[in-house]
């Protein structure tokens, strides 16, 4: 049982540490479940996960009153330009992968830093963070290179200037074979509790079980609950544990998944 820290930040001081300065603390044999992800019927096997890129994009212009905007080098416009063109990605890298749900690369804006100046003044800067979710097929040095090209267009075309930082990248990492131990005995100790066949399927999101594929180890991430983290009505169901332990009761004594005694 290993208990981390950090799985909503970068994992840096969780599982990444425990792997990094305790290399031999899991066999090759060793099963890898994770309670992170699943659905209220728990059919949903989560084996895949995108890619998070989280960059910052910090455009430089020329600051002056609003009422003489052509004294100005305006970093809004610029970045607003910039962000129309980071849509067109989705086209560049057209990837798709039927295992997730939302089987396409995304690339999405989110947060805007406050340029801290008043509503009559063009600031001298604007900045604001992209989060590009990638499949594993996707080639996130490529990315990263269109990226610049985009940003050099509109440095050209606006007279700003463009600093591109990464703020977190996730390890590439290959999904969970079908045919791996834990897949086909969770599989079978679903199918025997609850009932159901299992569904094997991809996620946009990413869980400690992506820096564990990264190292080659086959993790598989499977829950009963009802998707409400995140919100606020954020529950969970006390008979959904209750049903989620019966399933894990039946895969720890599979006899198909004992280890012989050295």
């Amino acid at each position: 049982l290993v208990l981390t820290s950090g799985e909503q930040v970068n994992n840096k001081t969780g599982i990444d540490h425990v792997l990094e300065e305790m290399p031999d603390l899991f066999a090759p044999n060793d099963l890898f479940l994770l309670f992170d992800y699943g659905d209220k019927q728990g059919g949903s096997i989560e084996v895949a996960e995108k890619r998070y890129l989280w960059m910052k994009i910090s455009v430089k212009g020329k600051q002056y009153f609003a009422g003489h905007p052509y004294r100005a080098v305006n970093p809004v416009t610029a970045g607003a330009a910039l962000i129309t063109a980071l849509s067109g990605l989705e086209k560049e890298f057209p990837e798709e992968d039927e295992m997730f749900s939302h089987g396409r690369n995304f690339f999405t804006p989110t947060k805007v830093e406050s340029s801290n100046v008043s509503i009559n003044y063009i600031p001298g800067l604007f900045e604001f963070y992209l989060d590009a979710r990638l499949l594993p097929s996707c080639d996130s040095e490529a990315v990263l290179r269109a990226i610049r090209r985009l940003a050099d267009t509109v440095e050209r075309e606006r007279g700003v200037s463009i600093a591109l930082h990464v703020e977190g990248m996730a390890p590439a990492s290959r999904p969970t074979p079908a045919d791996s131990p834990i897949i086909m005995g969770l599989s079978r100790a679903i199918e025997a509790q609850l009932g159901i066949k299992a569904k094997l399927e991809g996620r946009g999101g990413v869980t400690m079980a992506t820096l564990l594929r990264h190292k080659g180890f086959p993790a598989a991430v499977w829950a009963i609950h009802e998707r409400s983290d995140g919100i606020d009505t954020e529950h969970a169901s006390i008979s959904a544990h209750i049903r989620q332990l019966r399933v894990l009761a039946r895969l720890l004594f599979d006899p198909e998944l004992a280890t012989p005694e050295p």
